[in-house]
């Protein structure tokens, strides 16, 4: 059994060269190996025989390999024998990649190391793109946050153009109102570029500041309580309100325009894209030319956050978002050419200026292989890899299949998949009396009385006694004819002749002595095997 497991070893070891790789699903001591025999890169033959990791070896089995020393059993460091992985195979290590990136769990293109940046997107695995607005960094990626809302840093979002979202639209300082002044400053927000926007202090009248001076009253009670003289309370209003004023309803504000985020407002300011708190401009209604809109005008467009056709706000358009593709906003591909199969392309695609991204169309590969994210379109020499099921490369070029009795050099060229004798057969074709050239795409057995063609090997060892095709596929007729005379060897020795044994063989010499005082003047003993006078 030594020797059994022994010869087993080292013909894994002889395929596995052969193939290019061991199994990366090897595990600690579940691979056999012996004396001069190997194992994967990270693991050496111990003194059990069996391939272990460095220091991971169980009680009693701690030692020096077999074969040369306890770093691994070709002298030096095993080497990973594994293919590289191409771009887009899922891959644990970096060194797996051709590469050389691993990220996101693929093989990737480049080393893809920003915050706001993935190898893993569905659709593009493998390249690295920037991960939609609104994503959060992933594990293994640089975080984006979130900081301080005061400081109008990062919020913990990406913006998808590669960084990390900051602040924006979010309060980063309370109000406050200068009793004094009789004028309140609106709480500043963040502009979404790091800054803190505080806004033009707008008067009270005919309203006045709250006791804790955060604010204007709103509203006003009993006779007088919050009203600036000489206005008095009238059903719970002082009298009409500034733009820029906090406001609940139209009829509050000098303009009749209570906006929806909640301030009097020189226009009524409905749009989507456009709000009366916008950065000094407090009361007057400014557009919102990039981003998402307010909460209070109805929060992010369709798509925000999910994918790369996401809305948002752009210049001249303020009453609704727009959308990459709908003529306000260039369009964009939000999903990139792949394998739908092994012959079948999936083609990019654009958004739909909705929000979504269009259906992707196929192409079918025709000749070629998908591989790679495309069609291929060209191959090499004899090498078939990039040619589909039923083709073969021919010079630079896939092309179909050829019927039986065409004229061929290898397998792939033929539809039935079986080159002999230079033609495309029915079957392989390989006995020793089978020909296909006869009848060309047939397999027929050589003529009764012919021998072997095209290579085959001869009926027999021994060209005198070879023997020739029965009619049938096999061998057959073998001559029983001489084939060795007699003949002397030394002045004492002789070999017998012999006659062909009917199996294509000449029986191996036997050798005779002449005996004492016997001589061969050559070329055959005298009076072989008797004694001379």
């Amino acid at each position: 059994m030594g020797d059994l497991r022994i010869s087993s070893v080292v013909l894994f070891w002889a395929v596995t060269s052969l193939t290019g790789c061991f199994s990366p699903e090897v595990t600690n001591g579940g691979l056999q190996c012996a004396d001069g025999g190997v194992c994967p890169s990270g693991f050496h033959c111990a003194v059990d025989n069996r391939c272990w990791k460095l220091g991971q070896e169980p009680s009693g089995v701690i030692g020096e390999d077999l074969a040369v020393s306890a770093n691994d059993d070709l002298g030096e460091t095993a080497p990973d024998m594994t293919a590289p992985l191409s771009a887009g195979a899922p891959c644990s290590a970096s060194s797996q990649c051709e590469s050389g990136f691993c990220v996101d769990g693929v093989c990737c293109q480049s080393a893809c190391d920003g915050s706001c940046q993935s190898c893993g997107l569905a659709g593009s695995l493998g390249k690295c793109l920037n991960v939609p607005a609104g994503s959060v960094p992933a594990s293994g990626h640089p975080s984006c946050g979130p900081d301080p809302q005061s400081g109008c840093m990062r919020d913990g979002t990406c913006d998808g153009a590669g960084g990390c979202h900051l602040w924006d639209k979010v309060v980063c300082k309370a109000g406050s109102c200068d009793a004094t002044t009789n004028q309140a400053t609106a709480a500043s927000k963040c502009d979404g570029k790091g800054v803190c926007i505080t806004p033009n202090a707008v008067t009270c009248a005919p309203y006045v500041c709250l006791p804790d001076n955060t604010a204007c009253y709103p509203s006003c009670s009993g006779t007088s309580t919050g009203c600036k003289a000489p206005n008095v309370c009238n059903a719970g209003s002082c009298g009409p309100k500034a733009n820029g004023t906090p406001c609940a309803a139209n009829g509050e504000c000098a303009t009749n325009h209570c906006s929806p985020d909640g301030y009097c407002c020189d226009t009524a300011c409905t749009g989507k894209c456009e709000a009366c708190d916008v950065g000094i401009n407090r009361g007057v209604c400014t557009a919102i030319t990039s981003g998402q809109p307010e909460q209070s005008h109805g929060g992010n467009c369709t798509g925000f956050g999910t994918n790369s056709c996401g809305g948002g706000c752009a210049a001249g358009v303020r009453a609704t978002c727009s959308y990459p593709g709908d003529g306000n906003v260039a369009n964009v591909v939000c999903a990139a050419t792949n394998c739908k199969d092994a012959t079948t392309q999936y083609n990019s695609a654009q958004c739909n200026g909705t929000g979504a991204c269009n259906t992707q169309s196929t192409t079918a590969c025709g000749a070629y292989v998908c591989s790679n994210n495309a069609c291929r379109g060209t191959c090499s020499g004899t090498d078939d890899t990039n040619c589909a099921p039923g083709n073969y490369c021919t010079g630079s070029a896939c092309a179909a299949a050829v019927a039986n009795g065409q004229a061929c050099s290898r397998g792939r060229q033929c539809t039935s998949g079986y080159c002999a004798d230079g033609v495309c057969c029915n079957m392989p074709c390989t006995g020793q009396c089978s020909r296909c050239d006869a009848t060309p795409g047939t397999c027929t057995p050589t003529a009764n009385n012919a021998v072997p063609v095209n290579g085959r090997a001869a009926c027999g060892t021994d060209s005198t006694c070879n023997g020739s095709c029965d009619g049938s596929g096999s061998c057959g007729h073998y001559p029983t004819i001489s084939c060795r005379n007699a003949q002397c060897i030394d002045a004492h020795k002789g070999v017998d002749s012999a006659t062909c044994d009917g199996a294509g063989h000449c029986p191996a010499p036997v050798v005779s002595d002449c005996g004492t005082g016997w001589c061969c003047p050559g070329p055959f003993c005298i009076n072989f095997n008797m004694q001379c006078p």
